[in-house]
């Protein structure tokens, strides 16, 4: 995939982001309904499509900045996609196993082994998340260069920082149309 075809990914990925984020915004300017419902999140609160744009995006700004070559590329992407994979499943089980244990201290009075059971499995998942993000990393990481390596460090970090303001900065335009 030459230069040209992946920036026209990444500007078509970044224009329907735009778009799907921005127009149902503008939408609701007038309408009885000033709040517009916060953005759907992991585990079935994100969209599908809104996921797999930001994966989209992800992967193109990763590959950019890293500067992998046509080989790299090959064995990166579905490396890159595992590491979302393994923590979105995390995420979600974590989520139900506190679930049940809110549901048992708040509704009853939970035997020790009762909640004992939920914890070591809160432990478990936990344990085997780590473990499995090391590996995952691992196998990243046996295909790029040191430097690769170390820019993929302060991708990842800026990536989130970056995209948690581009969030705030939608829900305060949004919020700012609503009143």
């Amino acid at each position: 995939m030459g230069k040209r075809n992946v920036a026209i990914i990444a500007s078509v990925a970044i224009f329907s982001f735009a778009l799907g984020v921005l127009v149902p915004l503008s939408a609701n300017i007038g309408a009885e309904r000033r709040t517009p419902p916060a953005p759907k999140r992991y585990g079935g609160a994100w969209s599908g499509e809104t996921l797999e744009l930001l994966d989209i995006v992800k992967i193109w700004k990763a590959t950019k900045e890293l500067k992998l070559t046509p080989d790299q590329l090959k064995s990166f992407i579905p490396k890159f996609n595992r590491i979302d994979e393994i923590k979105r499943r995390y995420y979600n089980d974590r989520k139900r196993l506190v679930r049940k244990i809110r549901e048992l201290i708040e509704d009853e009075e939970p035997s020790e082994g009762q909640l004992g059971a939920l914890l070591q499995q809160l432990k478990s998942l936990d344990d085997k998340f780590h473990s499995d993000m090391e590996r995952a990393y691992g196998e990243l990481n046996s295909d790029l260069t040191v430097t690769q390596r170390a820019k993929l460090v302060l991708f990842l970090e800026n990536y989130k920082r970056d995209l948690r303001r581009i969030l705030m900065q939608l829900r305060e335009i949004a919020e700012s149309r609503g009143r």
